[in-house]
């Protein structure tokens, strides 16, 4: 990614971006977002897509933000 001119242009690309990963996050069917199917950060481990992005399930179905 290119260097941003202003703090304003740089905000919006973050929003951009974070538009678009949350999108295909929400994409993934929750019983899914469990499975411990990704290489963890400490040796030996494994993670799932909730591990990575930091979410937990919502009561009321889907994910929700921490």
């Amino acid at each position: 990614m290119a260097a941003r001119k202003n703090k304003k242009e740089l905000i919006g690309d973050i929003h951009t971006s974070y538009s678009k990963l949350r999108e295909d996050f929400e994409g993934i069917p929750l019983k899914l977002t469990k499975a411990k199917e990704l290489a963890g950060h400490a040796k030996d481990t494994r993670m799932s897509d909730c591990n990575l992005i930091s979410i937990k399930e919502n009561p009321g179905g889907g994910v929700k933000s921490l």
